[in-house]
């Protein structure tokens, strides 16, 4: 919780108390006298936030609203996390309360009761009053609070983290918990006596077995009984019309006769019909390809030549309109004529009164600049060094453009013996080119001369072999013989061995020569493209230089020395678009219009070293009679110019008129062109017209004598439908015929129907019937039973789903036991878990903490589960309790324990920014404590994001972050000063 502001009226010791503002971050001194009201600003936190303060825990009137007053009002604006609270509260002297809590980032309302404005507090902050008092709230007097009441500490400190909370769930778990074991036992009993009805219900469920299975028995025999009746019936019935057919047999066989013949004459009939049925679709194709040509002529052909029509009266329309309108453009013209024929007598007038204007305010300047001489050389001195200014800037850019142009002249040095090595390099690195088509033709030779080696070898060899077969069969001279041939053979063969070896040589080096080529042709192109890479840069560089020197000239033909000369430098530096020179041409422009007056009286090209030396007395001579002349010169022309200009506004308004009507007429032109017609193509249309009609209608009637022509073969397409459907149903007749005639004839076949077979078949009748009679008794006696039963059986389902419904409902009560078991072990093991983690935290702060305060005089301890507090006394050898100390180490100990307190109880909040307050912790203290106090609170802004310390000792300034003194009004008001 941080604080931003409080307001007060008539509570406690303040009549009107406001203090905004306050700062969220840091150690904020409230210093005062005693009995100043310091005290007073916690009471009213105390008292905005939960309604009661330390004064009056029970909020009682008397001692909040200020003597002698019927009500106090109080405002506090405070922020928990990202949200901000507003609280009003009003209390009336006889103890009516009124209050409005309000959330401001959202602007609802938190609560309009003065009674739950606490409840709202304590959930957003997780204390309430009690626990506000024991950790972040130390009121003056207030630090032995802690040990007044050890079961106060004990309940406060659990609540604030978390353990009593733990505590109180466990016992409401424990409760809920036994409640349901008693209601779980009450359904185990209501199960029981359900167990029982249930066993009845079960007998009643035997007994209606066993009749259903004796009525299905029953129902078994009589379905057994009709079957058998039935199929006795049904003998006598199939024997009855077996005997009436036998006499139909005859009857039957001439009709099928007769409906034959009656078939083939509609069969005849039939077919004469279908053949002019066929000739429809042709004659409805024929009408549709003539109402598609209706359609074209009368959609596209008829509708072109009427747009066309309508466009000649357009035409005509038109036409009217540009006549009219090239009559309107004429006599405007003529009007135009007659005003540029008055505006030629005022020709040259307007330069005139401009000319004699410039002149007299020229004179009029230096009739007043010129009438002290030390005015003039002002104004000389002011020209000169803008004329520096700008021989400086031109310099400056003459300088740049040279050194740029040296710069541009190395590079290309560099770029041309860049480019003659290059050149070198690609002449001395020719070699020999040995194409593909070449290393080919000597691989071919080395292959040709291989064969032929190899050829030579086989036939001397061949030789050989031949002689010395024929020395084994026939002798030695034979071989001679035969071995003949082998010496020119082997003799040829050496020599294509030796064509062969320079042949292959000559491959090898071919070879090398063309990889040696190829190699060093693909050097010698990237070699060419760097060198043409190269030309271009030097190219560049060239250009460079020559763009370069151009600048230059520029500037050298850039002059100064009078007017004139500027003027004309203006120029060439526009023209020539160079903005290095912007600024020289700025600085000429200003010279231009700076000294415009002075150059009036003087020539363009009078020198400056010449105007610097004038006196002021030659340039005044007769300037004040031209200048009455001038005035008078001025008044007659203004009188010409104002006719002027009202003739010019009457001739530019004439201009613009004759432009727009110009533009009416061009768009009426335009349109007559787009309609593409005129009045001649009218009786040719009418003609066109008059074709297309006549077309139409003879195209209609055709379509007519068509349709006729259709409906009287449909006529009788309707006769041939009607024939269709007598030949299939003489079809389906002799179908059905014939289908009786076959049953008739094998049903009448070797079938006994006498009257001996019919008298056996009633005796068997009887006696089905009678059996079916006896079972029909017993199946509705059981039958009733089996009612009865299901009758008593009707309760027995809600008699299951009940006990299912308790069984279910007893089986979640203990699910939901055994949860509850362990939620309360789990609170209480929680709680512990807690006491565990915080009373060594607590320790460990409060040791870090105690040593400081008492100069290392105690330095241990030690918190049980009760937070019952005792440190170790060195003199006495023993943890000894915080009673048995003195006075001024008491308040010591308590300020070191409240803080460590505090620091634990909100180490864990949601919010980790908090406020403090401390009124009057340091009043025993000596000066050096209150330095190492001081220190501590340094430490405690990790936590503690707002920190309050009231204090009525001097000179703690220097030790808080901001402050504010808190004085008396005229002895009895308390009023706060700005913050510092």
């Amino acid at each position: 919780m941080i604080i931003h502001s409080i307001q007060a009226r008539n509570f406690m010791r303040f009549a009107d108390f406001s203090l905004g503002d306050l700062p969220d971050r840091g150690i904020i001194g409230i210093f005062g006298d005693n009995e100043c009201g310091k005290s007073s600003i916690g009471e009213l936190i105390c008292f905005c936030l939960f309604g009661r303060t330390t004064k009056a825990p029970d909020g009682d009137p008397g001692r909040i609203v200020r003597w002698g007053e019927t009500e106090c009002e109080t405002e506090i604006v405070f922020s928990v996390g990202q949200e901000r609270y507003r609280i009003q509260r009003t209390l009336g002297a006889e103890g009516m309360q009124q209050g409005l809590m309000i959330n401001l980032a959202t602007g609802e309302r938190v609560t309009g009761e003065a009674a739950a404005i606490e409840r709202e507090v304590s959930e957003r902050l997780n204390y309430g009053f009690k626990e506000f008092r024991y950790s972040t709230y130390i009121a003056q007097n207030e630090l032995d609070i802690i040990l007044h009441s050890a079961a106060d500490r004990r309940d406060v400190l659990n609540s604030m983290l978390g353990v009593g909370l733990m505590e109180k769930i466990s016992q409401r778990v424990a409760g809920k918990r036994r409640d349901l074991e008693v209601e779980l036992d009450r359904h185990r009993r209501r199960m029981d006596d359900k167990s029982e009805v249930r066993a009845v219900y079960q007998a009643r469920r035997d007994d209606l077995f066993r009749v259903e299975s004796e009525l299905d028995e029953r129902n078994r025999d009589l379905v057994a009984a009709l079957r058998e009746r039935d199929s006795i019936v049904s003998t006598s019935n199939l024997l009855a019309d077996i005997r009436r057919k036998s006499e139909q047999f005859q009857v039957l066989d001439s009709r099928i006769k007769s409906r034959r013949e009656h078939l083939r004459k509609l069969e005849a009939e039939a077919a004469d019909l279908m053949r002019e049925t066929d000739r429809i679709p042709k004659i409805l194709e024929d009408i549709s390809a003539k109402q598609d040509l209706i359609l074209e002529i009368s959609t596209r052909q008829m509708q072109t030549l009427e747009d066309k029509l309508a466009a000649i009266d357009e035409y005509r329309r038109r036409t009217a309109d540009r006549d009219a309108q090239v009559k309107v453009i004429e006599r405007k013209e003529a009007d135009l004529a007659k005003i540029s024929a008055q505006l030629q007598a005022y020709e040259g007038k307007e330069d005139r009164y401009k000319k004699a204007a410039q002149e007299l305010t020229s004179i009029e300047f230096f009739l007043e600049s010129f009438s002290g001489e030390q005015r003039f050389q002002n104004m000389v001195s002011n020209l000169m060094k803008d004329l520096e200014l700008l021989e400086t800037e031109l310099n400056k850019v003459k300088d740049g453009f040279a050194l740029e142009r040296e710069h541009a002249v190395d590079q290309e040095a560099q770029l041309a013996a860049h480019i003659e090595r290059m050149e070198r390099q690609l002449a001395g690195g020719a070699v020999e080119e040995i194409t593909p088509e070449q290393l080919a033709t000597l691989q071919s030779q080395e292959t040709a001369a291989s064969r032929s080696r190899d050829l030579a070898a086989a036939g001397g060899l061949a030789a050989l072999v031949a002689g010395a077969v024929l020395s084994v069969i026939f002798g030695n001279m034979l071989f001679l013989l035969a071995a003949l041939p082998l010496i020119p053979a082997w003799g040829a063969a050496w020599v294509m061995h030796q064509r062969l070896a320079k042949a292959h040589q000559r491959v090898v080096t071919a070879q090398q020569k063309f990889y040696a080529y190829n190699i060093t042709q693909r050097t010698r192109i990237e070699t060419e493209e760097a060198l043409e890479e190269t030309r271009e840069k030097r190219k560049m560089a060239q250009h460079d230089i020559a763009a370069k020197e151009r600048l230059l000239d520029a500037c050298n033909s850039l002059y100064a020395d009078c007017f004139a000369d500027i003027e004309k430098s203006v120029e060439t530096i526009g023209n020539s678009a160079i903005k290095e020179l912007a600024r020289a041409r700025g600085i000429m422009e200003e010279i231009l219009t700076g000294y415009e007056n002075l150059r009036s009286l003087v020539a363009d090209d009078m020198p400056f070293l010449e105007i610097v030396n004038m006196q002021p007395g030659a340039l005044l001579t007769g300037k004040h009679e031209r200048r009455e002349d001038l005035k008078s010169e001025i008044t007659t022309l203004t009188r010409d110019i104002q006719n002027m200009r009202g003739l010019v506004s009457q001739s530019e308004t004439l201009l613009d008129s004759i432009a727009a009507e110009k533009q009416k007429l061009n768009r009426i032109e335009n349109e007559l062109d787009e309609l593409g017609v005129t009045d001649e193509d009218e009786p040719d249309l009418k003609k066109e017209i008059q074709a297309l009609d006549l077309k139409v209608e003879q195209l209609h009637r055709e379509i007519e004598d068509s349709k006729r022509d259709i409906e009287r073969i449909r006529s009788r397409a309707d006769e041939a439908s009607v024939l269709e459907e007598k030949r299939k149903q003489v079809i389906n007749e002799i179908d059905a015929d014939l289908i009786y005639f076959y049953e008739l004839r094998e049903a009448t076949r070797d079938i006994d129907c006498s009257d001996e077979r019919f008298a056996d078949l009633q005796v068997q009748k009887q006696e089905a019937e009678e059996l079916i009679a006896s079972l029909r008794e017993s199946v509705a006696g059981l039958d009733a039973q089996r009612t009865i039963i299901r009758k008593d059986l009707e309760r027995a389902s809600v008699v299951e789903d009940e006990i299912q419904r308790l069984h279910d409902t007893a089986r979640d009560m203990e699910n939901h036991i055994l949860k509850l078991r362990e939620l309360e072990n789990l609170f209480l093991s929680t709680g512990q878990e807690i006491k565990k983690r915080l009373i060594p935290q607590i320790e460990s702060y409060f040791a870090w903490i105690l040593p400081r305060m008492t100069r290392g005089r105690y330095q241990q301890v030690r918190l049980n589960d009760d937070f019952d507090i005792s440190v170790y006394s060195d003199e006495k050898g023993d943890f000894v309790s915080l009673d048995s100390l003195s006075g001024g180490t008491m308040d010591q100990l308590l300020i070191a324990l409240r803080l460590a307190f505090a620091r634990a109880a909100t180490s864990g909040s949601y919010y980790p920014n908090q406020f403090l307050f401390l009124d009057e912790p340091i009043s025993a203290f000596d000066e050096s404590r209150r330095e190492l106090f001081f220190e501590l609170l340094e430490t405690l802004k990790e936590g503690f994001q707002q920190i309050f310390l009231i204090s009525h000792l001097p000179h703690l300034e220097e030790f808080v972050d901001c402050y504010l003194h808190v004085t008396l009004n005229q002895g009895t008001q308390p009023s706060a000063t700005s913050w510092a």
